[in-house]
């Protein structure tokens, strides 16, 4: 059961940047939650102290940025400066990626939405657009091409 755990540690450390960054300092703080023989603890503070650890984060986050910018690429060149910080704050609020386009696209979509009727975004043609191109997406899967 431990190996579990030990995947399950290091895909978390690759998902967080910022949490990799904190278990470099505080090692035995951030690893509390996990249930590891010493060996793994070993093995995992090696790799989270290793230089490739931020490649790892790095390409982790381009899979989940590549649906977002190839879906709604319209939106995101709408949404101008706040793309950058609603995409944190996406990642933050869903930390779990989801590798179908369709539903990574649509996750991000409907945390724009959200953001936009809590007031946190300013509403505009960002919903129009945003809606469009999630529509286009449907319809060019449903079509199969």
């Amino acid at each position: 059961m431990s190996l579990q755990e030990f995947q399950r540690a290091t895909a978390e450390f690759i998902a967080s940047p910022e949490r990799c960054v904190r278990a470099r300092a505080y090692f035995d703080t951030e690893v509390v939650g996990f249930t590891l023989t010493d060996r793994e603890r070993r093995r995992l503070q090696t790799i989270l102290n290793d230089r490739g650890m931020s490649a790892n984060c790095m390409l982790y986050r381009i899979n989940r940025l590549a649906p977002i910018l190839e879906v709604l690429p319209r939106t995101w060149r709408l949404l101008g400066a706040a793309a950058e910080q609603e995409l944190h704050a996406f990642w933050r609020r869903y930390p779990d990626a989801v590798l179908q386009y369709a539903e990574e696209a649509n996750r991000f979509g409907t945390w724009i939405e959200e953001q936009v009727a809590s007031g946190e975004l300013p509403a505009g043609p960002v919903l129009e657009v945003l809606r469009l191109e999630l529509a286009a997406f449907s319809r060019q899967q449903s079509a199969g091409t």
